[in-house]
């Protein structure tokens, strides 16, 4: 049998060994598990001492170990190493063919210091086979195969590889989108138990003043005359508070809606800040000291309240037992900003606390709010071409609305 015979020969061999690697993987749905099953299955067609599993990130410029498995101890590339290539040369190509190295260590003087060449050549590989891995053009990686022995591939061991490659790319790429799959499960069902939690917080919200109406009014109506003018007028007080507090909730969540259809604007004129200060004073009860002086701003005066409103809640709520409110200016235009001298917001949650449907700390979250006035806050802000920003400067709160001057 001449030469070309006994490849033909050989290939078939390994193409009914390859189908056995194949038949092998392909039930196997974690990557790890994959090419652990490759890893165990080939060397018996291919005789590596090292394999290794990369993918290409960075706009195609980092090559990132994924999985490594060698028949030795000692390795210098594990999982999490990153090959990066200089920007100048351009990605990784994905049209690379299979090819080998048959001299590793010839391959990696020229290399420096921490090239994969030089940390392969040290764990003793010689001789080496790469094989990028492509689904539909998209590229998925690179699979290496390294050999402590000189010459150890030949022709036959690249094509088994190259086929190989073709099966292998599939499987991964099948494994990656089952785990997306599965990660687009749990957010939903995380969405599913946010969205109950999140109405039965607002339920819990609205119910409060709206309740308190409800018996303040029954209790005017069915009492009246029995009541002196004063209990009256504070009966009647305490209505319009708690129902100004269950208009304010219904609002956000208006501006919530118009955010996320599109539809949220805000009007452009002059506004007093100190007037529209002591305005958001008045609507949360009063008894709140306005310092300092601004001049005049542009801005919407209603939605100017509405922040002021939220912020002078949220400090009476989380807040310390003094609570303020500075007018004054920066470089960047008007501003007003409310203070307490609460513990203030841990370092780590000063952001968290503009997203939507979060309350700050967790003992905050607990007194269940429903965790919008921030976020609607700063949404408003910036329509009116302002700012709203926290920070907690010696032993002092402050949330500072700015806004374009006039």
């Amino acid at each position: 049998m001449d030469e070309t015979s006994r490849a033909e020969a050989h290939r078939l061999a390994a193409c009914e060994q390859l189908l056995d690697v194949a038949a092998a993987v392909a039930g196997e749905e974690d990557v790890s598990e994959i090419l652990d099953g490759v890893f165990v299955r080939l060397r018996d067609l291919v005789p590596f001492d090292r394999m290794e599993f990369a993918t290409v990130e960075e706009g195609g410029l980092a090559l990132v170990t994924r999985w490594v498995r060698t028949t030795y101890e000692a390795r210098k590339i594990e999982p999490g190493f990153v090959h990066r290539r200089d920007a100048e040369r351009g990605p990784f190509p994905i049209e690379t063919a299979p090819y080998i190295e048959r001299d590793i260590g010839r391959y990696a003087r020229d290399k420096p210091e921490g090239h994969p060449a030089r940390l392969l050549a040290a764990e003793g590989i010689v001789s080496a086979i790469s094989c990028p891995l492509t689904v539909r053009g998209e590229r998925v990686g690179f699979l290496f195969f390294g050999s402590t022995e000189v010459r150890a591939f030949d022709e036959v061991h690249l094509w088994v590889v190259q086929r190989l490659a073709v099966v292998l790319a599939g499987a991964i790429r099948m494994s990656r989108l089952s785990e997306e799959l599965a990660e687009q499960n749990r957010e939903l069902e995380e969405l599913s138990k946010f969205r109950t939690t999140y109405l039965a917080t607002i339920s819990h919200e609205l119910r409060t003043p709206l309740t308190a109406v409800v018996g303040l009014a029954v209790t005017l109506r069915d009492a009246r005359d029995a009541l002196e003018p004063d209990e009256v007028a504070e009966l009647v007080g305490l209505i319009a508070t708690q129902a100004m507090d269950a208009a304010a909730i219904v609002e956000d969540l208006l501006v919530v809606a118009r955010a996320e259809a599109g539809q949220l604007v805000v009007s452009e004129e002059e506004v007093d800040l100190a007037a529209e200060a002591q305005t958001a004073v008045e609507s949360v009860g009063g008894g709140i000291p306005v310092r300092g002086e601004a001049r005049p701003a542009c801005g919407d005066p209603t939605r100017v309240r509405q922040i002021l409103r939220n912020l002078l809640t949220n400090a009476r709520r989380y807040g310390g037992p003094e609570v303020w409110i500075e007018l004054g200016e920066s470089a960047d235009g008007v501003t007003v900003t409310v203070c307490d001298n609460g513990p203030g917001i841990p370092e780590e949650e000063r952001e968290l606390v503009f997203a939507p449907f979060r309350s700050g700390s967790a003992a905050q979250a607990e007194r269940g709010s429903v965790g919008l006035g921030l976020w609607v806050s700063r949404q408003l802000a910036t329509l009116m071409g302002g700012t709203l920003e926290y920070a907690y400067v010696d032993g002092i709160s402050r949330f500072t609305l700015t806004l374009p001057a006039v």
